[in-house]
Order: structure tokens, then sequence, then C-alpha cells
């Protein structure tokens, strides 16, 4: 299948050549409206890797959990980060991410937890839910 065709669907909502969701936003990002094509194409590439994976990304509710969850692990932590090295070595990991049911997305999530991976991994308290990173504590 073509991922880089036009898009299918006239109107926000369920789209079929993806099994996805597409709100207002993502549906506009199919189209190729208020984004270049580069950032279309890598969108497209993205969502028909995850259908051909049969992987589908934390949705809302999910995401919201695992940022309630991070933040209370991240103050009862002290609101510890981690050193500028380790927080580069988290990054590459991520952006380095092939694991089947987690990557980086264009705009910076994991599409494993949803998460915001600049954010998530200076909190010393975090863990890659894929493990790419060092479990806290270990050296």
């Amino acid at each position: 299948m073509d991922y880089t065709a036009s898009c299918e669907c006239e109107k926000p909502g369920f789209c079929e050549r993806f099994s996805r969701d597409m709100p207002t936003g993502m549906h506009d990002v199919c189209r190729g409206v208020g984004v270049s094509p580069g950032v279309r194409a890598a969108y497209l590439k993205q969502w028909g890797r995850q259908k051909e994976q049969g992987y589908l990304p934390a949705g809302y509710r999910d995401m919201a959990i695992n940022f309630a969850q991070a933040a209370a692990e991240f103050l009862k932590d002290g609101g510890t980060v981690v050193p500028e090295a380790e927080y580069d070595a988290r990054m590459a990991a991520c952006e380095a991410c092939r694991a089947p049911k987690g990557f980086l997305q264009p705009n910076g999530q994991c599409s494993a937890c949803g998460c915001f991976v600049r954010a998530k991994a200076v909190a010393r308290s975090q863990t890659c839910p894929v493990g790419l990173w060092p479990l806290p504590g270990d050296e």
C-alpha cells in the first residue's frame, strides 16, 4: 500500500487506510495542511508502520495516566534530573529505537507510552517502556 498517497478521508474520524482515529489535527497532517511535505511523509510512514505491526499508539486516557504516574514518581524522587550525558544517551536511544511497540514519533512522543520524550528523559525516576534506558540506580 502506498502510504504517501493523498488522504482518502473526507473528514476527521476513523481512517480505514491507517486503522486509527484521526482527530482534526492528525487529519490535517494526513491531508498536508499546515505541514511541510517532509513532516507529512514522516507521519504517514509512521502510521503505516504502526498499522503493519498491528499497533495503535497510546490513547489520550493512557497518556494522561502515564503523565500522572510519571509526575508522582518524579516528585517522590525529589525532582532529581539526570546528568546531561545520561540525558543525551537516553535521547539517542529513543531516536534509534526500532522496537515493534515503541519508537520516537516526529512530534517527539514515544509511541509506546505517549510521553513527550524530551521531558521524560530528563527525570531520573523515569524508565523507557521498551527497556532502552538503564534503570534508575544502575551504573
